[in-house]
């Protein structure tokens, strides 16, 4: 006679059971694969900061010793250059020659590729290249458009300042301007944007400060 405490697994349990196994392992699979893709984000997102960084702390140190930031009629390959994806910085060598180096953007291959050339016109030397770029664009225009309220430079901090536009030819071509410019990269590499604001060490960047002194000085 069996004991009524003794129960034995029915088909229903195993079903049960069954059930329960699989959606735990659906549950453990769907969370593995997220996790998997949460790092692959985590590790893009670093990638595109990391070169968005380098580029713009080399533009950064590029135009603090140039003579003119600029974005040229056409770029380095001949081609119009109406959409800003070419921007140019004008310096010097160590000889005191003019040199030249040009940042240029290609949409197709998702590229910005640095340039060096020793003149306008002048067969350009191929550089450093930045990958995974989905946006860039560069333009530039006189200082005091960071005053003009709904322009894309605009700058409230400048909204009262006395600027008075000033372009300073420096002998390296007609649109190689030095002085009062501004020039706005905007870039976007996978999901990290920034804008990068450039002058060139022409332009004035300093500000006077009067203080009131007590007692006055004599």
């Amino acid at each position: 006679m069996r004991n009524a405490s003794q129960h034995g697994f029915t088909l229903i349990d195993l079903l049960i059971g069954t059930a329960i196994a699989v959606m735990l392992g659906a549950l453990l699979v769907a969370l593995a694969h997220a996790f998997s893709g949460w790092n692959a984000l985590a590790a893009n997102t670093v990638d595109a900061q990391a070169t968005i960084d380098r580029l713009s702390d080399r533009w950064s140190a590029s135009t603090a010793g140039a003579w003119a930031v600029f974005v040229p009629p056409d770029d380095v390959c001949g081609r119009a250059n109406a959409d800003g994806h070419e921007f140019d910085i004008a310096t010097q060598d160590d000889l005191r020659r003019p040199s030249y180096r040009a940042y240029l953007y290609d949409a197709a291959s998702r590229r910005v590729s640095e340039y060096t050339y020793g003149a306008p016109g002048a067969a350009p030397l191929a550089g450093d290249v930045s990958e995974n770029v989905v946006a860039f664009d560069a333009h530039t225009q006189p200082l005091s458009t960071l005053q003009r309220a709904g322009d894309p430079f605009y700058d409230s901090l400048f909204a009262k300042s006395t600027i008075v536009d000033a372009d300073v030819p420096v002998g390296m071509g007609p649109v190689a301007l030095g002085g009062n410019r501004v020039t706005r990269v905007h870039i976007i590499v996978g999901r990290v944007e920034r804008t990068v604001m450039l002058a060139s060490g022409t332009a004035p960047s300093s500000f006077t400060v009067i203080l009131t002194y007590t007692p006055p000085p004599a």
